[in-house]
């Protein structure tokens, strides 16, 4: 074999290999956020209507109701309650504003949904006349805006109990001499413009920092391209957990210098805290104990369960045949390189019965069709392992059972095969392509934690499968909004 035919075949092997990655990537960090630009938009003056229960899912009934509770034994009192339907595209939002009269601290409690995603956040504001605040929250996620050089802001993620999320606003008020400082009033009567007014101030830092900007009709605010790419980058892996951990080595820090380690919440806190949703003590609540039940499933087939308070998931994966006819692209790609080596080593064999040493072959043979030699026999030996494992394995259900602690899965499409995740841990689920082939498609159901992990918890031919599985596993985690039974 020539070099220039060796070195073209060696450049079509690279690229089946690297494509599809090249492509994947290419498309996360330079077309999502493209996407993400056209599609996304703010309401600038969203419509605040009072919330009503039945319209609230029943983690976010539970989780007002003991927030609302424990603020109230810390002075504060419920100036508005309100629902933002719509704030952006297929979304909605809860807001509950509370104020202290004697201190004027504001507290904000509100979750916002969108699709399979939730986050929950409570938090305390001092505003004060300058325009100066300091504000302490315990939010999940991270943001994606630059710090407003004009709020003192600090997140403790671990923080779940409102009497310590106030102590430490306490500490820190304190510690930068602002204790005593004038607040800006809130009216009795007038906390609803205040929401809209903290609303109006977020849109114009937005538009300030460069990441947003009004339309010409002045109702919605929309990405800038430097917007859209910064955002969609910052929530990408690794960046994120960069962020995540560089946020929480700041918030321990700050822990550490104003001594809460050695503070302890009163007894009437932690009681009020374990009622809030996801709690550390719910989260290891014990599963049913048939879970474990093993049923036979066609590939791709849901079936839905309830075992008083959980719902059980199981969906049937293939079986060894089906995963082999699945797999016939890569092993007509393993046979093209599996005759490639041979001829080779054919050729070999003849040389070594003409000459009775393979040295002088070896040394006048192309570098470039050595190096394609090496990397063939690595991707042979890989993939034939690979194959052998997945074909191995015993086709059993993948199952999640889901309950108002969380959930636990077992025989995931990929490692870990099984685990418990807390509620409160959990930033939400996403339905995506797992994989493209010529003759059919699958696609996979991945959970997204707050720490950064994701996890492959199904996989289906179907994505109708998987979206019905995703609507069980809302409703026994108390996540989806629970439709009243008409009577007939």
């Amino acid at each position: 074999m020539n070099q220039p035919v060796a070195t073209h075949y060696i450049i079509f092997l690279l690229a089946l290999g690297l494509g599809p990655f090249l492509i994947v990537y290419g498309y996360k960090w330079l077309v999502l956020p493209l996407r993400i630009k056209r599609k996304q938009t703010l309401l600038l003056t969203p419509q605040m209507q009072p919330t009503r229960v039945e319209e609230l899912t029943p983690e976010t009934r539970q989780f007002l109701g003991a927030m609302i509770r424990a603020f109230a034994a810390e002075g504060f009192d419920v100036g508005t309650n309100v629902l933002l339907p719509n704030l952006i595209p297929s979304s909605q939002a809860v807001q509950v504003l509370l104020v202290n009269r004697a201190t004027g601290d504001e507290a904000i409690v509100y979750g916002t949904f969108v699709r399979h995603t939730r986050t929950l956040v409570f938090g305390i504001s001092s505003k004060f006349l300058a325009g100066q605040s300091v504000d302490t929250y315990s939010i999940p996620s991270v943001g994606v805006l630059p710090r407003n050089p004009a709020a003192d802001g600090l997140v403790v993620p671990w923080v779940k109990e409102v009497a310590t999320l106030a102590e430490l606003h306490r500490r820190r008020l304190r510690k930068l001499g602002r204790e005593k400082d004038a607040r800006k009033p809130v009216p009795v009567e007038g906390a609803l413009d205040c929401l809209r007014q903290h609303h109006a101030d977020a849109c114009e830092w937005m538009v300030r920092c460069g990441y947003w900007y009004a339309d010409k009709e002045g109702r919605v605010l929309r990405y800038t391209l430097k917007g859209a790419y910064l955002s969609a980058w910052k929530v990408l892996e690794p960046i994120k957990s960069m962020r995540l951990r560089r946020r929480d080595r700041i918030a321990r820090r700050a822990w550490a210098e104003l001594e809460m380690d050695r503070w302890q919440p009163p007894v009437t806190a932690t009681a009020d805290a374990a009622q809030v949703v996801g709690s550390p003590g719910a989260a290891h609540e014990s599963p049913p104990q048939d879970v474990t039940y093993e049923v036979a499933l066609r590939d791709g087939e849901l079936r839905v369960d309830r075992r008083g308070n959980a719902i059980i998931v199981r969906l049937g994966r293939p079986s060894r045949s089906e995963v082999l006819a699945g797999e016939r692209v890569r092993l007509l790609f393993m046979t093209v390189i599996a005759v490639g080596l041979g001829r080779f080593a054919w050729n070999m064999w003849l040389m070594y019965r003409i000459f009775g040493t393979l040295t002088w072959r070896i040394m006048r043979t192309p570098k470039v069709f050595r190096i394609w030699l090496v990397v063939g026999t690595v991707y042979l030996l890989w993939d034939l392992g690979w194959l052998g494992w997945k074909v191995s394995r015993k086709p059993l259900p993948m199952s999640v059972t889901a309950t108002p602690a969380g959930l636990t899965y077992q025989h995931a499409p990929m490692r870990p095969h099984s685990g418990r995740i807390a509620r409160d841990q959990i930033d939400g689920m996403f339905i995506g392509l797992r994989r493209l082939g010529i003759f059919r498609r699958t696609y996979a159901l991945l959970l997204v934690c707050y720490d950064g992990r994701r996890l492959l918890l199904l996989s289906a031919p179907k994505k109708q499968a998987l979206e019905d599985a995703v609507a069980a596993i809302k409703r026994g985690l108390g996540m989806a909004v629970e439709k009243p039974v008409e009577s007939k």
